[in-house]
Order: structure tokens, then C-alpha cells, then sequence
């Protein structure tokens, strides 16, 4: 990616996503080797990965990664799947084979009121 960038290009997204992940510009931050990242063909959010270990913001990296990976296995997983997941989770609804217990005698669920 780093190939299709100017290197200015390449360092405004090293900083926009090191201002969206780190919320410092990479002004705010020691010195790095930016043109050695852009040189090696690493891209903007490689460079960001290498920023924040160097620069001790390692547990941030840890928590955006975790997120990283939990959005991705989100995607991954089918709508038939998350309502399938839905419903097992769902204690209101009785298995099929089981009944609610009726503890109100006369009270008939379809009536929209008791007695009409």
C-alpha cells in the first residue's frame, strides 16, 4: 500500500490513525523511524503497530487488537447463526416437548383481557 502513497500521503495516515488510537498526534510522540517503515513497504497501520510498542503505548496496541480481533470474528459469524444463539439464551420461550405452567386459573393467553 505504501507503494501507491508519496511518503506525505503515507505520513498523513500514520497520523491519523495514530491520533485515533494513541489520541496524540504523532508530533506529541518521540522520535521514530517513519521513512525506514515507508521504505520497507510497511503500511500506515503497521507503522502505527510499531509506534505504539515503541513508545509504550503496548497495552493500547493489546486492547485495539482485541477489538480487531473480536469485530472480525463477529463478521464471520452468519445471521442464522446469532439468531439460533439468540433464542438458546432466551428463557422466556419453553423448549419444544415442555409447557409454562399455568398458575392463574381461567387465565387464557389469547384473550387480550381475562374474561372477554
Amino acid at each position: 500500500m505504501s507503494q501507491e502513497l508519496s511518503f506525505q500521503d503515507w505520513m498523513t495516515k500514520v497520523n491519523n490513525l495514530a491520533s485515533k488510537k494513541m489520541g496524540v498526534s504523532i508530533m506529541d510522540l518521540p522520535d521514530f523511524r517513519y521513512r525506514d517503515e515507508y521504505d520497507s513497504g510497511a503500511s500506515p497501520a503497521e507503522c502505527v503497530e510499531s509506534l505504539m510498542e515503541e513508545s509504550g503505548f503496548d497495552a493500547l496496541l493489546e486492547i485495539d487488537q482485541m477489538i480487531d480481533r473480536t469485530e472480525a470474528a463477529i463478521a464471520k459469524e452468519s445471521f442464522e447463526d446469532q439468531l439460533a444463539r439468540d433464542a438458546a439464551e432466551d428463557r422466556s420461550v419453553p423448549e419444544p416437548g415442555h409447557s409454562i405452567p399455568n398458575d392463574r386459573p381461567g387465565f387464557n393467553p389469547f384473550e387480550s383481557e381475562p374474561g372477554v
